[in-house]
């Protein structure tokens, strides 16, 4: 949930009673890359085309990035694959080498993703020499979706929340839409 959402969300429920826990798919993504030994300084963050006008990922980027202490970090948001959005980096300016990618949008194959970061680091591929010095030698993908799956299938095993039909957790996706007038 962007932004305050997942505030919001938890809030509602702990008034209701309801003991149902949430979690923030771009909260866990973040964390994943500030939070650990190795940080990401230079993060670009692949999101579905509606949010990337809003200019959230910016924010929550630096906003995780205070929360662990991690300074002299860059973030920037794009849309499409990985190419796409290194297009655009390139475009807007950008030259710093991409320490991890931050993939923010249901309908993005992370497997094609993957493969076009492969490619750019084959030498022997037209890529590698238009992208190559735009990713660093140990940039990541990461996934809020993988993420998301991985924390809630943690969330359920710990509570022992299985029953005998067990099942892929399953999620909800709040959306901010414009209204229809």
């Amino acid at each position: 949930l962007l932004s305050c959402g997942k505030f919001d969300i938890d809030t509602l429920f702990t008034l209701t009673s309801c003991k149902v826990p949430v979690v923030s798919p771009q909260q866990l993504m973040l964390d994943a890359v500030l939070a650990g030994e190795t940080k990401a300084f230079n993060a670009g963050i692949i999101c579905d085309s509606t949010y990337l006008a809003s200019g959230i990922y910016p924010q929550l980027w630096h906003a995780a990035a205070a929360r662990h202490n991690v300074v002299g970090t860059h973030c920037s948001a794009g849309a499409g694959s990985l190419y796409d959005f290194l297009d655009s980096y390139i475009e807007a300016g950008g030259s710093a080498p991409i320490d991890a990618f931050l993939v923010d949008d249901l309908t993005a194959d992370i497997g094609f993703l993957e493969k076009q970061l492969a490619a750019i680091r084959d030498y022997s591929v037209e890529e590698s020499m238009k992208y190559g010095r735009y990713v660093s030698a140990d940039a990541t993908i990461v996934s809020s979706v993988r993420l998301t799956l991985a924390s809630c299938y943690s969330i359920l095993r710990s509570g022992s929340l299985f029953t005998h039909k067990i099942a892929q957790p399953a999620y909800r996706r709040y959306t901010i839409s414009p209204r229809p007038w």
